[in-house]
């Protein structure tokens, strides 16, 4: 069981993100999280095939983040993230299907809100 509290940005989340929220395969070779692309480029699940792969870091990086909002949108979620303060961003995950919010998370960063946002909206 992931504790999405206490995990820290950084490959591991950004691994489960992959996995959870984006449904994809990822690898963390020498501590960077790669995302699978299945461009063809080299032997699916081979050690080139992650190596070859870009590093995937939406908890740390705003493009990569943006990423996973826009497969949340896909999925029928809403996604609203917000600066709170200077120092402190929001992300509120909700399902109109079923009239609830899935998740709410304030955090430093807005990767980091948006990583932990998704991953408890998408928890089992």
């Amino acid at each position: 069981m992931i504790d999405i509290d206490s995990m820290p940005a950084g490959p591991e989340m950004d691994a489960a993100v992959g996995v959870v929220v984006m449904r994809r395969s990822t690898g963390v070779i020498n501590g960077v999280c790669r995302m699978a692309r299945f461009d063809g480029a080299a032997e699916v699940g081979s050690r080139s095939f992650w190596e070859d792969s870009e590093p995937w870091q939406p908890s740390t990086n705003i493009a990569h983040a943006w990423e996973v909002v826009e497969k949340l949108i896909e999925r029928g979620y809403q996604v609203i993230v917000s600066s709170q303060s200077e120092r402190e961003w929001g992300c509120d995950v909700v399902r109109w299907d079923r009239r609830a919010l899935a998740s709410q998370e304030n955090e430093l960063t807005a990767p980091l809100a948006i990583c932990r946002a998704a991953l408890k909206a998408r928890k089992p």
